[in-house]
């Protein structure tokens, strides 16, 4: 399995000549060792291509890649649980993977994660994410494990 990690993957850079070869690594991190037997093989290849000779492609077909890229970046196979990969919603030009609070908040509301103020309040038998909010209203995920496993936090 992959590791996850939330932040930034590339930052400081909208050239899509910069955005095409990190999204693209991302992208083969997420899948792993076989990606070229996945359904992102020919997306990876083209990218692949795109990035040694940038010069020779327009900035629309850049651009189409870029977004291609981020489309399967975010399949919700991929990135940790409950985050989204894109720009940061302070800082457009910083790219990587951002907790997203609401779908968290909607995953509650459905009753598939328990939101709580502190752990103690976890019952015995809940074996799905737990949505811890501080007095202060920081957000932390969690995944269970034999001890609950924090996933990642928002301050």
């Amino acid at each position: 399995m992959t590791a996850q990690v939330t932040g930034s993957i590339i930052s400081g850079t909208l050239q899509s000549a910069d955005l095409i070869p990190a999204f693209t690594a991302e992208l083969k991190r997420q899948i792993g060792d076989d990606w070229e037997a996945s359904g992102h093989a020919d997306l990876l290849l083209d990218s692949d291509a795109m990035a040694k000779n940038p010069r020779q492609m327009t900035e629309g077909e850049l651009t189409e890649q870029v977004n291609a890229l981020l489309d399967a970046l975010n399949d919700p196979d991929f990135g940790p649980p409950f985050c989204t990969f894109g720009a940061h919603e302070g800082d457009g030009a910083d790219f990587g993977w951002w907790p997203c609070v609401s779908w968290l908040e909607d995953n509650v509301t459905d009753g598939e994660v328990l939101k709580v103020s502190d752990l103690s309040e976890v019952p015995d038998h809940w074996g799905q994410y737990v949505m811890l909010v501080n007095d202060h209203g920081n957000v932390t995920l969690y995944a269970p494990a034999r001890e609950w496993q924090e996933v990642w936090s928002v301050v």
